[in-house]
């Protein structure tokens, strides 16, 4: 039997709500400019309504969320962090990788779990972290992310776009569940976030 709409909906709000509560209690996100609070918020609506659209969409019914699933998908890690940044829901991944600042970090490898907690707590919360291929080379930088602080099970929280796509999803993760994907075969670098980068040359933000 098919989910009804109303049922579907507020289980998606339950998430949402017990994702925000996890981030709310982190160290953090206090620290955030309300704009900034209120992006990750709507990341996470958006990201649901699309979610169900696609799933509407596939099962034959009408694109009743088209701009969501649109927003969501031409969206992604670089570009979320990058909104958060800026303050501006429109920017694009091509504006992040235009900006030559926004990969600037000193990156350095990390053979255990605990070897990047470690850095991580040492550098301080909220921060923006950067994962490489090399050390040094600009294009070869394959994630990017929001670092939040400790959930009350002392998790690291990350918040992140995980790449283009409905099915890549804005989500909220722990760090040990993004090291099991990327490992000790990549380069970590961390930087502060930056207060509403402005007078970008050239750049789409609008």
């Amino acid at each position: 039997m098919q989910e009804s709409q109303p049922s579907l909906i507020s289980e998606e709000q339950k998430k949402i709500q017990k994702d925000m509560e996890i981030v709310q209690a982190t160290e953090g996100f206090s620290r955030l400019t309300e704009k900034q609070k209120s992006i990750i918020k709507q990341s996470l609506y958006l990201q649901a309504r699309a979610e169900r659209g696609r799933k509407e969409w596939k099962l034959g019914d009408v694109r009743k969320y088209k701009n969501s699933e649109d927003y969501v998908d031409n969206r992604n890690c670089h570009s979320a962090v990058f909104c958060l940044e800026t303050e501006n829901m429109q920017a694009l991944s091509k504006d992040a990788k235009a900006d030559s600042d926004f990969f600037e970090a000193e990156y350095r490898p990390a053979k255990k779990i605990d070897e990047l907690k470690k850095q991580i707590e040492e550098f301080g919360f909220p921060c923006a972290l950067h994962i490489s291929i090399l050390r040094n080379s600009s294009p070869n930088k394959v994630h990017s992310s929001l670092v939040l602080g400790h959930d009350k099970k002392n998790n690291i929280v990350l918040w992140e776009k995980k790449s283009y796509d409905v099915e890549n999803p804005y989500q909220i993760v722990t760090l040990d569940e993004m090291y099991i994907e990327y490992g000790s075969e990549y380069f970590y670098g961390l930087r502060k976030l930056r207060d509403r980068v402005k007078d970008l040359p050239k750049s789409n933000v609008a």
